[in-house]
């Protein structure tokens, strides 16, 4: 009986010491200027796309897709527009970088400089990437709603927004065949003046080559 009391005794004072031993302390730290803390997001789950456009595909077959990505901005309208400028963006970024591969194509094997066709050929290019990028379409939107710390030292409220934007792959098609056209126009403007007979003649192999991307 002695022993069990002893043992009771001894247990509840192992559990007291225990109870009493001091909590370290919560050392909190500094925020950074530009750290964000994410307070909801619409919708709830973060969409696969945001990261790579690449995992919508699937779901949207019939479109070539961009993703807009907003700056941090002090309400959801002005997200969504920069959003959608950035996408714009990109898309004008492709189809120009389109339209010079396929100069660098036609030229690879001619020893003429694509260079000069595509500086003439630029603003063209340009401004149909631009008309074709304003029809865009929104097709998915995921909005992150947060603070962050800014340079006055302080937490304020932001807004960032990912878009899936998509063009329908027949517009962008003609798109493209349209950068074609543009590139063709300047090359046969200028074979028509040129008279170094070899550049000519690389000039009219380059537009028998870019019709064939057409077809």
């Amino acid at each position: 009986m002695k022993k069990l009391f002893f043992t009771i005794i001894l247990t509840i004072f192992i559990i007291s010491c225990g109870n009493n031993t001091p909590k370290q302390p919560v050392i909190e730290r500094d925020p950074v200027v530009g750290e964000t803390k994410i307070l909801r997001t619409r919708p709830v789950d973060e969409p696969s796309w945001t990261s790579s456009v690449y995992k919508a595909a699937k779901d949207f077959p019939e479109y070539e897709l961009f993703v807009g990505i907003s700056a941090y901005s002090g309400n959801e309208r002005d997200a969504t527009k920069l959003a959608e400028q950035d996408a714009i963006q990109k898309v004008i970024n492709y189809l120009g970088t389109y339209g010079e591969n396929n100069l660098k194509k036609v030229f690879s094997s001619s020893g003429v400089d694509y260079v000069d066709i595509a500086e003439a050929s630029q603003e063209k290019v340009t401004q149909i990437a631009k008309n074709f990028a304003s029809g865009i379409k929104t097709l998915e939107t995921y909005l992150e709603e947060g603070e962050r710390y800014s340079t006055k030292q302080i937490w304020e409220k932001y807004f960032k927004i990912y878009v899936l934007y998509g063009v329908e792959k027949t517009d962008f098609n003609s798109a493209r065949n349209r950068i074609i056209q543009a590139q063709k126009e300047v090359l046969l403007e200028k074979s028509r003046t040129e008279r170094n007979a070899e550049a000519k003649e690389a000039m009219e192999k380059a537009i028998e080559e870019l019709d064939a991307l057409t077809k």
